[in-house]
């Protein structure tokens, strides 16, 4: 028992020592030095205490009757995430010089509703001097002009003093803070300047550049990259206090309902354009229906918004942040696993685009300190993103360019395709003239217009005589041959107004117009029967074809394409019997 009471005493005693050092290493002081010009970030100093009824004062905090107790930082962390309680913080300030020193307080994060600061005598209790600003007043009662809280600070010579800070609001608890010497901040201040202008000049140059693409090809991934692109540089504006200051200085509540409505149109946009670019309806269909659900619940947060406390709706906005990157995150692999290029590219962008919300994201809720990569975090994986975006609608310029080529390409095949088709349908495919549909099409032209210029027309039906046996004796290719130095001969006799087709088999039908007053079918008949007449020689024998042509003359013999046709047939055989006989 004893032994057993000794140790318990022992391990007590061994706690108070601990925990007496561990309060004396958050109770001790920053130093400061007026020759040291390095900003001091206050908040590894903080102690806290939370007041969940939002009534303790800074009357009750110095009263000795009160007892409040301030303790350390939740796993040392001061961005405490969404929280409704109000926060005090405080930490101790020593200047052994002996003269004050001005210093100017900057709150690095400029959504804060209600911040009270106050700067207290250690040994006195007395304020020295109390500040009061917040997000919910006009922009234009801070009297430092600044998108972040800025306050100047006196602290008086050879004196202790203790900082308290109260924080309340909606938002994240984000409560970093530095101090800096005067002639310090501003060159800093400039240089975040430099940095967000340079940010938001990059996203203008690229929503305008991609919507004159958009005016020129008309394709809508480029409007949704606008309307992306355009979302992002109000939501990156008002998340930085630079259009509160700039914009609606006098409108508090539009700065904290421009906050959660911008990034809602962000979401939006962005939904829209990654189902535009990558037709995510056909490639993963699954994956776009969970797209268009994200996409409802971000209409959704945009209606609400000016109804709903930003306390609901700005967890929620990063809830919905982290969902949308994880659906992204899914469709860019499965996309660029299927070897999809530009979904390479896409993923990527999104990648920097991701990192960056959830940087942003695991601050607000406190998971991570606030530093200037996480606080700028949105910013440059924006940067990143939109540019590696841009760059994938120019590789799908060239995409189309080669498309485009492609259908250029196949559209000149399909013509010669159909030139041939053409060429089948009304061309004879052995000798090259005029098939019976095409040939028959011509003298139905040329009849019409023999009856308006009342001028005569005469269609010769020919066939061949002794070709038969020619064909089956020297066999079909020769046969062909034969057709052909036939075909040629009849276009080196008739004049080029004048029509030659084969209708089939060793027929043939030649159309002679009259011109210039000339009209003789009796003679070009008698110049064919000659010329077809010339001999042939054929594997070293001579042979001689001959020809029966029947000749029927518009309007002599008929007034009619059906007439003439069935009266120069008859004539052809009329022709042919006499010819044998």
């Amino acid at each position: 028992m004893l032994m057993e009471l000794s140790k318990k005493i022992g391990l007590s005693v061994v706690i108070g020592l601990l925990l007496s050092l561990f309060s004396t290493a958050f109770s001790s002081p920053i130093i400061l030095e007026s020759s040291d010009a390095k900003p001091i970030d206050l908040g590894p100093h903080y102690q806290l205490f939370v007041d969940s009824e939002h009534t303790t004062t800074i009357d009750d905090i110095l009263s000795p009757s009160q007892e409040i107790k301030f303790g350390p930082l939740p796993n040392g962390k001061f961005n405490l995430g969404y929280r409704p309680e109000a926060h005090w913080f405080k930490l101790h300030v020593a200047n052994d010089e002996s003269r004050a020193i001005k210093q100017l307080l900057e709150f690095n994060f400029p959504l804060l509703d209600e911040l009270n600061v106050y700067l207290v005598h250690d040994s006195s209790k007395r304020i020295l001097a109390q500040y009061d600003a917040g997000d919910l007043t006009p922009f234009s009662s801070r009297d430092y002009q600044h998108p972040n809280f800025i306050f100047p600070v006196t602290f008086p010579a050879r004196t202790d003093v203790t900082l308290y800070f109260r924080i309340l609001s909606k938002g994240s608890m984000t409560a970093g803070a530095t101090l800096w010497q005067p002639d310090i901040f501003p060159e800093r201040s400039r240089l975040e300047y430099f940095y967000l202008a340079l940010y938001l000049g990059l996203l203008i140059g690229l929503l305008s550049y991609n919507f004159l693409l958009y005016l020129s090809l008309r394709d809508v991934s480029y409007l949704y990259y606008v309307l992306f692109a355009n979302s992002l540089f109000f939501a990156i504006g008002s998340y930085s206090g630079l259009w509160f200051e700039l914009l609606w200085p006098l409108s508090p509540y539009w700065h904290n309902l421009s906050v959660p409505i911008s990034f809602s149109f962000v979401g939006i946009f962005a939904i829209l354009f990654s189902k535009s670019f990558l037709q995510t309806h056909h490639t993963v269909p699954r994956l776009d229906k969970a797209f268009s659900f994200i996409m409802v619940a971000f209409i959704a947060l945009l209606i609400s918004s000016p109804i709903v406390s930003i306390s609901y709706s700005a967890p929620a906005l990063s809830v919905l942040a982290v969902t949308l990157a994880g659906i992204v995150m899914a469709i860019g692999i499965k996309l660029s696993l299927k070897g999809n290029r530009t979904a390479v590219i896409y993923l990527i962008s999104w990648l920097f685009f991701i990192l960056g919300v959830l940087v942003l994201s695991a601050r607000n809720f406190g998971l991570i300190p606030n530093t200037a990569l996480t606080q700028y975090s949105l910013f440059i994986g924006s940067a990143l993103e939109m540019l590696l975006l841009s760059f994938a609608l120019a590789q799908r310029i060239e995409q189309v360019q080669k498309h485009s080529q492609h259908l250029i390409t196949a559209n000149s095949e399909l013509k010669d395709q159909e030139s041939s088709l053409r060429q089948l349908a009304h061309y004879d495919a052995l000798t090259g003239l005029s098939n019976r549909t095409l040939i028959m099409e011509k003298f139905s032209l040329l009849l019409a217009h023999s009856k308006r210029n009342s001028t005569k027309l005469a269609i010769l039906f020919l066939d061949l005589d002794r070709f038969k046996p020619i064909n089956d004796l020297y066999g079909h290719h020769i046969g062909d041959d034969v057709l052909i130095m036939m075909a040629d001969r009849l276009r080196s006799l008739l004049r080029n107004s004048d029509a030659i087709g084969r209708i089939g088999g060793d027929e043939f039908i030649v159309l002679v117009e009259e011109g210039d007053g000339e009209f003789n079918p009796q003679e070009v008949a008698n110049k064919i029967k000659s010329t077809i007449a010339e001999p042939i020689s054929i594997m070293g024998d001579n042979l001689q074809l001959g020809v029966s042509i029947g000749t029927a003359i518009y309007p002599d013999n008929g007034k009619d394409l059906a007439t003439l046709v069935s009266f120069a047939d008859t004539a052809m055989y009329i022709d042919k019997a006499y010819r044998h006989s």
